[in-house]
């Protein structure tokens, strides 16, 4: 199966009046074709940051990429982005 999504030692921070504060990271991943795959943790782990990070939202929140990289190998808007829980067992 073919990569579609890929990161490299990827960190996301927030700038703020103290300095950065880390989000994520780092991190290390891949998705390929056909792969289902779900970002579970604690509340503020960084889950909703790392998703927006991957469909270039973070600049209007005022994150960042801190380091790392980041490959996409499809089209953002091939990507889904629940609004809210949508899976169900």
């Amino acid at each position: 199966m073919k990569k579609i999504l890929a990161a490299s030692q990827l960190e996301i921070g927030y700038r703020s009046t103290n300095g950065l504060k880390k989000a994520v990271g780092p991190v290390d991943f891949e998705m390929r074709e056909g792969e289902c795959v779900g970002l579970i943790g604690e509340s503020g782990a960084g889950k909703s940051t790392l998703a927006l990070e991957i469909l270039g939202l973070l600049g209007w929140k005022s994150g960042e990429r801190v380091a790392g990289r980041l490959d996409l190998y499809i089209k953002r808007d091939e990507i889904a982005y629940p609004a809210g829980p949508s899976c169900q067992p």
